[in-house]
């Protein structure tokens, strides 16, 4: 499966929803490189870092460590963890699920305030952040305490608009819902009920066009004997090649489980984002396999 070429930290990618009516909720993390500037007030929250299994992560700091002092939590799950003078490299485990989070705690061997950093590692479905550059906030510059300063791309809308993930104008993320239009055939193995495609404008653009962010949401119910772990998904409409989805879905679906969302998302041009497709979600075996029509964007 493709990981998608994002450079920021939010998107579209969506957590786990355990509520009969809300909508899956964003999952917020920093992807790519990105700088982080430390504060002193005390309280502050801990930046939130996206990693991915098979990707490694560089943090590089601007003061000397106390390599003694690295903590990470769950250590020896990682596939390896190198503390140099500056700097920290971490692969991530190989079994994490998306959404788990571990905490990197960091001291400074000078006396430059702040004395240490905590880090918040998120696990993410499809990217990971390459390098995290880590600085003191400038002599005499006093930090705000609500969050961290992250080189000017700070978490949530603002560095979704910083990366050019959201267009900084005359566009939000829209929402639809698509669960009247597409009412699941009885009898199916694997069955589907609410539905819910994202829309977002990007400030990119590809082949002269717009580039727009998309994303759907899924409710599953396996009424299968054997559980099932929904693992490719595809776009796809007549005479045009299917587009294939990056998946996230936080566990397999064992048998009779209702109202298990699986997530998927991509980037269209505004012409393609625009066509009516069939959405198909398979596993690896490719055995059971799922098939919507009438899928729309708003």
């Amino acid at each position: 499966m493709p990981s998608l070429p994002l450079a920021s930290l939010l998107s579209l990618v969506l957590s786990t929803d355990v509520g009969d009516t809300a909508r899956p909720h964003l999952l917020d993390c920093m992807g790519e490189s990105f700088g982080v500037e430390l504060s002193a007030e005390p309280g502050s929250r801990a930046a939130k870092v996206c990693i991915h299994p098979g990707s490694g992560t560089l943090f590089l700091f601007d003061s000397p460590l106390l390599a003694k002092s690295v903590e990470v939590q769950q250590r020896e799950r990682f596939v390896d963890v190198a503390v140099g003078n500056r700097s920290i490299t971490l692969m991530p485990p190989t079994d994490i699920q998306p959404g788990e989070r571990f905490s990197v705690q960091v001291r400074f061997a000078d006396d430059v305030p702040p004395t240490s950093a905590t880090f918040e590692l998120v696990a993410h479905p499809s990217w990971a952040a390459k390098q995290v550059s880590v600085v003191h906030p400038p002599v005499g510059v006093k930090n705000c305490p609500e969050e961290p300063r992250t080189g000017g791309h700070g978490p949530g809308l603002t560095g979704l608009l910083a990366e050019g993930v959201i267009a900084q104008a005359g566009t939000g993320v829209e929402a639809k819902d698509l669960s009247k239009e597409n009412t699941c055939p009885t009898g199916q193995v694997i069955s589907w009920g609410r539905i819910f495609s994202y829309l977002s404008t990007t400030s990119r653009k590809q082949a002269g066009q717009p580039l727009l962010r998309l994303a759907l949401a899924v409710e599953l119910s396996n009424h299968g004997m054997t559980a099932w772990m929904p693992t490719r998904a595809a776009l796809g409409r007549a005479g045009q090649r299917a587009k294939e989805l990056s998946v996230w879905t936080a566990r397999p679906l064992p048998p009779g489980t209702s109202r298990h969302w699986v997530m998927m998302e991509t980037e269209q041009t505004e012409d393609e984002a625009r066509q009516v497709y069939t959405l198909d979600i398979w596993d690896d075996s490719g055995s059971r396999r799922v098939s919507i029509g009438h899928v729309a964007f708003p």
